[in-house]
């Protein structure tokens, strides 16, 4: 679910990229620009699958370094209470 959110909101991201392209095209080149538009509109989908896939990998780095980051704060504890220990013996 979290790869189809991510998917549409960037789609959605890149249409609004279009629309801005498309208004100023439209108007000075006519049909040309509707072509022109028609083009980037299919571009769209492929370029929304890889801002997608990026944002989808950041977002699992993060979890996995926020997890690593718990893991080595208690191998410090372990350490600290292991070499606390061993001053005492």
């Amino acid at each position: 679910m979290t790869k189809l959110w991510l998917y549409i909101t960037s789609w959605l991201k890149f249409q609004l990229v279009l629309l801005v392209i498309y208004i100023p095209l439209g108007m000075y080149l006519g049909n040309i620009g509707l072509i022109i538009s028609g083009l980037l509109f299919l571009g769209t989908f492929s370029a929304a699958k890889d801002d997608m896939k990026k944002r989808y990998d950041k977002k699992q780095t993060k979890k996995i370094a926020s997890m690593a980051k718990f893991e080595f704060e208690g191998f410090e504890q372990a350490l600290t209470v292991t070499a606390r220990e061993m001053n005492l013996i």
